[in-house]
């Protein structure tokens, strides 16, 4: 049965290697609105082994990379920067401030784009069987239910 099958299935191989050969396979980038400092192309993500990275698409030429954030849209509450979403050593998923080095917020739940009514503070995702959104505020203890 197995030779059966083979016996096209070969045929078909050939053809197919002999049509394809000297040609290369172009995946398609999603391209950003970064442009590069060194040559001025609009930059791209690519995914590496530990992940996404953007990068110069003229790549033997310019090999200018920048690490990939993940941006919530929220600004910080410290510095007026954006929260972003990194992860742990183990992989967790946490929040921190862009701006790290000189900005230290940080949170393990997700921050919302809504402004707590009571005190002006981010409001937190709470996740869970009644998810709500929570302000993580000192002395606030506002939460809405969603």
């Amino acid at each position: 049965m197995l030779s059966d099958f083979y016996g096209d299935y070969s045929k078909t191989l050939a053809a197919a290697k002999q049509e394809m050969e000297g040609q290369k396979i172009k995946l398609k980038e999603d391209e950003t609105d970064f442009v590069c400092e060194l040559c001025g192309r609009k930059m791209v993500v690519k995914t590496g082994r530990f992940g996404k990275f953007i990068a110069c698409p003229g790549y033997p030429e310019c090999k200018n990379i920048k690490k990939f954030e993940k941006g919530t849209g929220v600004t910080c509450p410290k510095c007026g920067g954006e929260i972003i979403e990194k992860k742990s050593k183990k992989g967790r998923i946490f929040y921190g401030c862009n701006k790290y080095p000189a900005c230290d917020f940080s949170s393990w739940t997700q921050p919302s784009k809504e402004k707590c009514p009571q005190c002006g503070g981010i409001l937190f995702v709470k996740k869970g069987k009644k998810p709500s959104l929570v302000c993580q505020t000192e002395g606030c203890g506002f939460i809405k239910q969603e």
